[in-house]
């Protein structure tokens, strides 16, 4: 792929953009390949799965779905605003709070790791406000056809 964008735009005087799902391999990969071809490269991690991480996180705090939705729906708008790395502070104060086991709070743990590992690539605040996408759902949804 980033050969044909070479291709595309041979002068690389475009706007550069990766969306990933947040693999650590993915990342390395574009972000030394962008370098060896002095490419400016904005690496964004998919919000689908930023948003998949906190659903399973709000299992661990709630059993009745709305306050699930509403917990979620909070966490997400603040990561939204660019605030990833105080959610998973959060979480991660809310869980020892209750005193989890190690066990109960895992979704909790990964969660706060996924979104701290990947905090540079989720500035999404920054991300919408130049028009860039956040989410693969509408490709990911094409490549299943083909």
């Amino acid at each position: 792929m980033l050969k044909d964008a070479i291709n595309r735009n041979p002068q690389k005087d475009k706007e550069w953009v990766a969306l990933v799902d947040g693999d650590p391999k993915q990342i390395q990969y574009l972000e030394k390949h962008a370098k060896k071809h002095a490419i400016n490269i904005t690496i964004i991690c998919d919000f689908i799965h930023v948003l998949e991480y906190l659903w399973k996180a709000s299992h661990v705090f709630f059993t009745e779905p709305k306050s699930r939705e509403s917990w979620v729906k909070e966490k997400l708008l603040r990561v939204l605003q660019g605030k990833s790395s105080l959610v998973a502070a959060g979480i991660r104060r809310s869980a020892t709070r209750k005193k989890l086991t190690l066990s109960t709070r895992k979704p909790i743990d990964k969660c706060a790791n996924y979104l701290l590992n990947l905090a540079p690539y989720l500035k999404y605040h920054e991300y919408l406000n130049k028009g860039y996408p956040i989410a693969t759902g509408v490709i990911e949804g094409a490549c299943r056809h083909l």
